[in-house]
């Protein structure tokens, strides 16, 4: 299973990536998460142009990072 691989090589994802992520293994499930989160006022629209950037850099980051597993 993809995520059994991408979980028997979490610590070095993580300190390839240079942050955690949350690991949810979804008992019973057809699929199972790995996320990321930051604290957000989505109210705030002059922000959102840093957030979507947050949000690419991580994309990008994790994209090539899981790449290598499978």
């Amino acid at each position: 299973e993809l995520y059994s691989q991408f979980l028997e090589n979490k610590d070095v994802i993580h300190q390839n990536l240079g942050f955690q992520l949350e690991w949810q293994e979804l008992d019973r499930k057809l699929a199972s998460r790995v996320t990321i989160g930051t604290k957000a006022n989505l109210d705030d629209q002059d922000n959102w142009n840093h957030l979507f950037s947050w949000l690419q850099n991580k994309a990008e980051l994790m994209s090539s990072e899981f790449s290598k597993y499978y």
